[in-house]
């Protein structure tokens, strides 16, 4: 009788505690640098910009003990910078130096981008932004692509992820500005 009741106990615990949601990180077949350290350069026009390309180093660096960033002068593997585009749709993108979209085609093997990758954030609309975090989401976002991640389609806050399609409205609707677990786990898996 007391295994009985030890059971229904055990049953009743389980059915209150929700279980976790499952996490998909989505990734890309290519990543920054070929060493767990990544070399990074800023090449920003204003100091707003500096600062929010700091924090979003800082940001992803903090979130993982997988991978760092070293500040280089030349030879970088990942480069931030802040530019203007005009009104052309894109808060931000992540490209070679040319603008060209970067493509992995190395299926089941994950190597690093074949040149310097460009995170860059378009100051036609994020000179518009009042909150540096509002900007700084879309930085770590574009980090995201040039660590290797894709596009996270899950909304909500519960699930918020920074690789989410659009960053600004995951820091609009739920304060997302850093990297989140999913994201994280994702980049790990990665380096």
């Amino acid at each position: 009788m007391r295994r009985i009741a030890v059971l229904v106990l055990v049953c009743a615990a389980v059915a209150v505690v929700p279980a976790s949601p499952a996490m998909a990180y989505n990734l890309l077949n290519c990543r920054a640098g070929a060493n767990t350290v990544i070399k990074w350069q800023r090449s920003t026009t204003a100091g707003t910009y500096t600062t929010v390309a700091n924090s979003s180093i800082a940001a992803w660096e903090s979130a993982s003990s997988q991978f760092s960033f070293s500040r280089v002068s030349s030879g970088a593997e990942l480069v931030l910078r802040d530019v203007n585009k005009g009104q052309n749709g894109w808060l931000g993108a992540t490209l070679f130096a040319d603008d060209s979209v970067p493509s992995c085609t190395h299926p089941g093997n994950i190597t690093p981008w074949s040149q310097t990758i460009y995170s860059n954030v378009n100051r036609s609309y994020l000179d518009a932004f009042s909150a540096n975090n509002k900007k700084q989401a879309i930085w770590v976002h574009e980090i995201g692509h040039a660590l290797g991640l894709v596009h996270s389609d899950t909304t909500g806050c519960g699930g918020a992820r920074i690789m989410y399609i659009f960053p600004q409205s995951q820091y609009d609707d739920c304060g997302t500005y850093t990297p989140r677990t999913d994201d994280i786990n994702g980049a790990n898996f990665i380096y």
